[in-house]
């Protein structure tokens, strides 16, 4: 029996399953993340109720650059309140969310960022209903540590 070598696509799709599996341990040990059976939301409008800021986790889908804004595929979003310990809650489903940079600043380091580049943001609704980042972590770099 001869073996034959497996067509490029099935590399591809190894390469992708690494990529993916060294991103998801990139999170903090100290947050657990929930199952998405365990939501606390009653509504979609209360999932996306930004008018706290909001710390989320998704990928760089596309950067808008006539309205200074990208695409993020939204998947967990922290949830808990004081004293209760934070965790991360996982969205089950396909989450795209269009959230606005804060200034130019902002925007011209993210548009440098690669689709699919994994991000962590703090995000706060505006008087206009647009989602502003406030801050934001590139995941994909590993953290930085204070001298």
């Amino acid at each position: 029996m001869r073996l034959t070598q497996a067509p490029p696509s099935c590399v591809w799709i190894c390469l992708a399953i690494l990529a993916a599996s060294s991103v998801s341990a990139q999170i903090q040990p100290a947050q657990e993340v929930l199952p998405p059976d365990q939501l606390f939301f009653d509504s979609a409008v209360q999932l996306l109720d930004f008018t706290n800021p909001t710390t989320i986790q998704g990928r760089l889908r596309l950067v808008d650059t006539v309205d200074q804004a990208i695409w993020l595929d939204w998947d967990r979003r922290l949830e808990g309140q004081s004293p209760e310990p934070k965790v991360w809650r996982k969205l089950e489903g396909d989450f795209m969310l269009l959230v606005y940079a804060r200034n130019t600043g902002q925007f011209d380091a993210l548009k440098g960022l690669a689709p699919g580049t994994r991000l962590e943001l703090v995000i706060q609704s505006n008087d206009k209903g647009h989602r502003i980042i406030l801050s934001y972590v590139d995941l994909s770099r590993p953290p930085q540590m204070p001298l």
